[in-house]
């Protein structure tokens, strides 16, 4: 009988660090939390989209306005965009169709559609003008290697 009670050596002596529920409910967890933020981020991507148009024209130092139609994966479009001032505009776009490519090295842009642009500039005593388009020109492009 003494045997019966001595402790077997293959009796387990430690407890797990994390039991295998808590494990389970850790990743639950986090599916719920990713599930959600999933789920704000697309509701919010028009404004997202808004901020960062709106941050990059201002980088650029443009004035331009414009209408999000819609932001998907596959599509995005702008309309009513209206370069320099609103009155008599530098560069006016009916509609503008974006098709971004996700490939292995990163985002890109596939195509690009746009739908009745009118664009004004003037050449005058040897300059050419593009009005709130200018800082475009005016930037030095780095030389590829």
């Amino acid at each position: 009988m003494a045997d019966a009670e001595a402790p077997s050596e293959y009796t387990a002596t430690t407890r797990r660090y994390w039991p295998r529920r808590r494990r389970w409910q850790v990743l639950l967890v986090l599916l719920i939390v990713l599930v959600v933020t999933s789920i704000v981020a697309w509701r919010s991507r028009e404004k997202i989209a808004d901020n960062l148009i709106a941050s990059q024209l201002e980088q650029l130092g443009i004035e331009a306005t414009y209408d999000i139609e819609s932001i998907g994966p596959t599509r995005q479009v702008l309309t009513n965009v209206v370069i320099g001032d609103p009155a008599r505009p530098d560069l006016s776009v009916e509609r503008i169709e974006l098709v971004p490519t996700v490939r292995w090295w990163g985002a890109g842009i596939g195509s690009v559609t746009v739908v009745r642009p009118r664009l004004r500039a003037s050449y005058r005593d040897g300059k050419f003008s593009l009005g709130a388009l200018d800082p475009l020109l005016e930037q030095e492009s780095e030389p590829k290697p």
